[in-house]
């Protein structure tokens, strides 16, 4: 069996993502985030520093080497224009 490590629960319980992730680092094949604030696009940073990077570092702690997916509303419209304002910011922060 393995895990989804999803980063607006971890947040929302204002878990520690080195705690939530250490015993259990090598079930995790997936994780997927959005923002707490309404689920958002991480299209910048705002309301997230520093919890955003204490995620990526302990992904990084467990060597994790799976996907990272986003979990935020967008109709047909605009998806294109948010997946290309949020690659950049989240590639600066899990690279």
């Amino acid at each position: 069996m393995k895990a989804l490590c999803d980063y607006y629960h971890v947040r929302y319980e204002q878990e520690d993502p080195a705690s939530v992730l250490k015993d259990g680092g090598d079930l995790v094949v997936h994780t997927h985030i959005a923002k707490l604030a309404d689920r958002a696009w991480f299209s910048n940073l705002s309301g997230e520093e520093p919890y955003i990077h204490r995620f990526a570092k302990a992904l990084k702690e467990i060597r994790y080497t799976g996907g990272i997916s986003i979990e935020a509303p967008a109709g047909k419209e605009n998806w294109h224009d948010m997946v290309f304002r949020t690659l950049p910011v989240l590639k600066a922060v899990f690279a």
